[in-house]
């Protein structure tokens, strides 16, 4: 019986390294957008996500956090790509994402409390114009494992600046009817340690000496 129990504890030791990715569709915990101009307002109950830069220097800059904790330790975060929905769009200019390192706002939050960007751009998208409305847009995120150590990620959508005419993109938030912004997570498998594989190795090596010295 004892070697029963070893033999299944040994073959849990060298399965486990045997993981497969994941796909995951994350929808965002928090959303919700800023302005310059309006400091002091909030516009987290908006059904929009604006991105906006003016000639004049006014800014709407959007946050979206999500949760990445349910993705097992067992898995790595291969790729992430952000899919924003367009519902309107004007003037000419892309818009870029950027790693925010404080998870702590709200969707409440304002303008004069936001958290501050970057510098760490993720990626970029350079649609834009008319030709972007009623579309899906995206964003491949260039992560590092230390920007989600603590299991969320923080993102803020900004435009580029502006050259001749201003740089507007407005995008359906999570309390948009329909067509949510969401993330989409491919994992791989985390390698198991050599130590591990190797002790496994070991007990299966030893097992199998045993073995041949009873029937002996």
């Amino acid at each position: 019986m004892k070697k029963k129990i070893l033999v299944l504890l040994v073959c849990l030791l060298v399965c486990s390294g045997r993981s497969y990715g994941s796909v995951y569709n994350l929808s965002p915990c928090e959303d919700t957008y800023v302005i310059s101009t309006t400091p002091n307002f909030s516009y987290g109950s908006s059904s929009n996500l604006s991105v906006n830069r003016y000639l004049t220097g006014a800014q709407y800059v959007s946050y979206l956090r999500f949760d990445l904790r349910d993705i097992p330790a067992s898995e790595a975060v291969a790729s992430a790509r952000l899919f924003l929905y367009a519902n309107d769009g004007a003037g000419m200019g892309g818009t870029d994402a950027y790693f925010v390192s404080d998870d702590t706002w709200q969707e409440t939050m304002t303008y004069t409390s936001r958290p501050s960007v970057g510098p760490a751009v993720l990626g970029s998208n350079a649609t834009s114009g008319p030709s972007a409305t009623g579309t899906w847009q995206y964003w491949d995120l260039a992560l590092t494992p230390e920007m989600i150590a603590n299991g969320l990620l923080s993102i803020a959508l900004a435009a580029n600046p502006p050259s001749s005419s201003d740089n507007r993109h407005r995008f359906n938030s999570s309390e948009a009817k329909t067509n949510h912004p969401y993330l989409l997570v491919e994992t791989s498998p985390v390698p198991l340690p050599p130590a591990a594989w190797l002790l496994g190795s070991g007990l299966v090596g030893l097992i199998g000496v045993r073995r041949r010295l009873a029937l002996g």
